[in-house]
């Protein structure tokens, strides 16, 4: 399948001059509109300032100063205090209709800690009305929920009011009042601000969890940095737009430029990386890349120098960030430049993002020069930002297309690697097919040679083993056991039996390899396990172990004889040879079935043993062949070894037989 291609550039031209008109109209028309408000000083009020240089007036000396201690104030600047000083403002609203107007005093900035306000009351300033604002306000103790310092204030017709402020702050307190007749107008204006900054702040935060989960996903490191640019340049557009004033939260000074700095700082870090990373500067641009190193240095430092920002004097700190930050911004255009002329063709989209963040912040340098709010131009380097980081978040995408196309060429390459190699694999089938047909024939016929070697070793060796343990037996008499000579003889009957034993053993489990099908039938219960005492009874005397063996009587089990026999026979051998004292045969009827037990207080079995006697599996190295060869003759009956270890030391084996209770007598007693 065919990946789709990034979209061509006039689409892309199209669509970013949609979004460009669309951020302009809704941050400077929707959110700038001002309809309603009126400036002052004018024909409707007037406001005069008065600086106290040691915070000691209160609201009555204030009032009682003369007309000619208040400086009258003409608008075109803002109203300002001294480091450390108080600025006091005794604004004078007239209001020349035939109605009273309810209206809103307010500031058009959102930078001063501490605003109060004092209004006369009916007494005409007998009683005063105390009002708060400011950023370091709760939301909760401010006169209106803002972020700006505002007051509602009502003026009746054709009348004056006078209203008192007083503004502090950390740094300098800076004020520019204007007059709302109508408080629904200065509502208004505040929702569609607030609607504006909502939308890019969600277009920004949409574009850092979409480039976060690619990230997560890719674990690309210029992805990494990106999405650390976006979060920290979007923390810093929603302090600096006063977001948390409108979650009530107080962000007075100097915690507010703290703030500022480090989003700033962080910001440009997590972009000069980026930049580095994604253009490959220490490639492309080598001076340049030095250059950026050094900045980022810079930023590093101002962002370590945050935390002394309370004990400094001045905004110094925060316009060296704002500094090393535009000079970073024109490093990073000249290495985006110099890796567009190398070829790169996703530096287009670096030189474009910057581009936008200076078309950005040029209505803030516009209104600074003209005087005007400075909220405006921090609505312009909002949408300049946003405008910004989509462009950079279209290089992530186009190169996230671009090694999708890479990936899908790759494929195809493999595919046409892989059907070349399927078309020589199948020319070599019927070659290798039959070289393994032929294989495996020789080796079945070696194993089938050498299962029946085994057996036939194991009738020709079973004569003589048989002579010569009879012969040892007659030797052997009763009542001199004492002499050297009859106790050889006894060794030898002993030993003797053993491997005859060892031999049938040997031509069960070649029978078994070949995959004889067992003869089940009727048994008494106790011929499955006399013989298997019987013949370790004189093996265990000379151990000095009692074998004790419990039988319920009058019960059969379906089984083949032989082979249970043979698989008693090792469990009892293996319970002897590793027992302290005393070895329990039990036989007893447990539901439909007769369970066998074979116990013994010896050390007990390795855990390794154990585990592979319950799961039938071959798990490291094979330590003896009794034991292998209960789990096969276990496996060719369909039961299970049930296996246990003693609470005093010792372990305990057993297998369940079908049974019923037998219809006559066994043919040989319990021994």
């Amino acid at each position: 399948m065919t990946p789709r291609r990034f979209p061509s550039r006039l689409i892309l031209a199209a669509g970013l001059a949609l979004v460009i008109a669309g951020l302009g109209w809704l941050v400077f028309v929707v959110a700038g509109s001002r309809t309603g408000m009126q400036l002052l000083p004018g024909a409707n009020g007037t406001v005069g300032s008065f600086i106290e240089e040691s915070p000691r007036l209160g609201i009555d000396d204030v009032s009682r100063l003369s007309r000619d201690r208040w400086q009258p104030w003409d608008g075109r600047d803002y109203l300002k205090s001294p480091h450390g000083g108080v600025l006091w403002m005794r604004v004078t609203l007239r209001n020349p209709s035939s109605e009273t107007q309810t209206g809103v005093l307010a500031d058009s900035e959102y930078f001063t800690d501490w605003v109060e306000a004092w209004l006369p009351g009916d007494a005409g300033g007998a009683n005063w009305s105390h009002r708060f604002a400011g950023e370091a306000r709760p939301g909760a103790q401010k006169a209106i929920w803002s972020r700006t310092a505002a007051f509602l204030v009502s003026v009746p017709a054709g009348a004056e009011r006078v209203i008192y402020l007083r503004a502090t702050d950390h740094y300098y307190a800076y004020l520019r009042l204007h007059w709302w007749p109508r408080a629904e107008d200065f509502f208004a204006a505040q929702t569609r601000e607030l609607l504006a900054e909502v939308m890019c702040l969600g277009g920004l935060l949409a574009l850092v969890l979409y480039n976060l989960a690619l990230w997560a996903r890719l674990r690309f490191p210029d992805t990494g940095y990106y999405v650390g640019y976006a979060a920290s340049a979007g923390g810093f557009n929603f302090v600096s737009n006063g977001g948390l004033a409108w979650l009530g939260l107080p962000a007075g000074s100097p915690a507010k430029e703290m703030l500022v700095v480090a989003t700033l700082a962080t910001s440009g870090v997590f972009l000069v990386q980026f930049t580095r990373t994604f253009l490959d500067s220490p490639a492309s641009a080598a001076r340049a890349d030095r250059l950026l190193v050094w900045l980022r240095r810079g930023l590093v430092a101002l962002l370590c120098g945050v935390p002394l920002m309370p004990w400094m004097t001045g905004l110094g700190w925060l316009a060296a960030t704002i500094l090393t930050l535009t000079v970073t911004h024109v490093a990073l255009l000249t290495v985006a430049l110099l890796a567009w002329r190398r070829g790169m063709g996703q530096a287009r989209f670096f030189i474009a993002a910057f581009g936008l963040l200076f078309l950005g912040a040029l209505p803030a340098v516009v209104t600074w020069l003209l005087g005007d709010i400075l909220a405006g131009a921090a609505r312009g380097l909002l949408a300049g930002s946003l405008l910004e980081m989509l462009l950079l978040s279209f290089a992530v995408a186009d190169r996230f297309a671009r090694l999708q196309r890479e990936r899908a060429e790759a494929q195809q390459r493999l595919v046409e690697e892989a059907e070349q190699r399927r078309a020589m694999q199948e020319a070599y089938a019927d070659e290798l097919r039959l070289e393994v047909d032929e294989r495996t024939r020789e080796l079945q016929t070696a194993n089938a040679d050498k299962d029946r070697m085994l057996t036939l070793l194991g009738h020709d060796l079973r004569s003589p083993l048989t002579a010569m343990t009879q012969t040892a037996e007659q030797l052997r008499r009763p009542g001199e056991s004492s002499s050297p000579a009859q106790l050889f003889a006894g060794e030898v009957a002993d030993a003797g039996r053993q491997m005859l034993l060892l031999i049938e053993d040997v031509v069960l489990w070649s029978r078994l390899r070949v995959g004889d099908t067992p003869t089940r039938g009727w048994h008494d219960a106790g011929l499955v396990v006399n013989q298997a005492v019987r013949l370790h009874r004189a093996q265990a005397d000379r151990r000095h172990v009692e074998i004790a063996l419990t039988l319920t009587p009058g019960h059969a089990v379906q089984t083949d004889l032989v082979l249970a026999q043979a698989l008693l026979r090792n469990l009892v051998g293996n319970a002897v040879k590793f027992a302290r004292t005393r070895v329990t045969v039990r036989v007893e009827r447990a539901g439909d079935a007769m369970r066998y037990t074979v116990c013994d207080d010896g050390p007990g079995l390795p855990p390794a043993v154990l585990e592979r006697l319950r799961t039938g599996g071959a798990t490291g190295e094979e330590r003896g062949f009794g034991l292998r060869l209960c789990r096969e003759i276990a496996a060719s009956l369909g039961v299970m070894i049930a296996v246990g270890s003693l609470p005093g030391g010792g372990t305990e084996l057993g297998i369940a037989l079908p049974a019923r209770v037998a219809s006559k007598p066994p043919m040989e007693v319990q021994p």
